[in-house]
């Protein structure tokens, strides 16, 4: 942050806020969805990234870092960039420009340009644990309490006594 200038922690970003996120579903109706469906693509992101409780098969050392931390790890600025051309800011990575500027995605993943897919992918990993967050259900996980008797619930407040 000292060497960027810039504010820290960094917790301000548009593509954070619900009113971005509900502007861009509008125009593009389950947007995250679709940009989901490019990060779990074997051709995509999960080819190397891990994810949740994703690993990929393959060398150890050709992993990559955790995709659903990245909005505790990276600036969302840095996140687009990255994502848009990660040679550009590292020549040496093994990371590919997946989403060329020229040449989008499959239309049965995700539906619009280059950049529509690359804003979709950057805003669904930036609000990652929200959106997974809204898939999940925990009541299936949850056991129903047996009902308590009056009796028993008697003797409790006994012996409290």
């Amino acid at each position: 942050a000292a060497v960027d200038r810039v504010d820290y922690p960094y917790d301000f970003d548009p593509r954070t806020r619900e009113a971005h996120l509900a502007a861009a579903e509008a125009s593009h109706p389950a947007r995250m969805n679709d940009a989901l469906k490019i990060v779990t693509d074997n051709n995509f992101c999960i080819k190397c990234h891990l994810l949740g409780d994703f690993v990929p098969t393959g060398d150890i050392s050709a992993r990559a870092p955790q995709l659903d931390d990245v909005s505790r790890r990276i600036r969302p600025e840095y996140a687009l960039d990255w994502i848009a051309n990660p040679k550009r800011i590292l020549p040496y990575t093994g990371m590919p420009v997946n989403i060329p500027p020229d040449k989008p995605v499959s239309q049965e993943l995700f539906r619009g340009d280059s950049q529509q897919q690359l804003n979709g992918v950057v805003d669904l990993l930036l609000n990652f644990d929200r959106f997974m967050g809204s898939k999940t259900s925990i009541k299936p996980l949850i056991k129903p309490q047996a009902p308590a008797s009056h009796q028993s619930g008697a003797q409790s407040q006994d012996a409290a006594q």
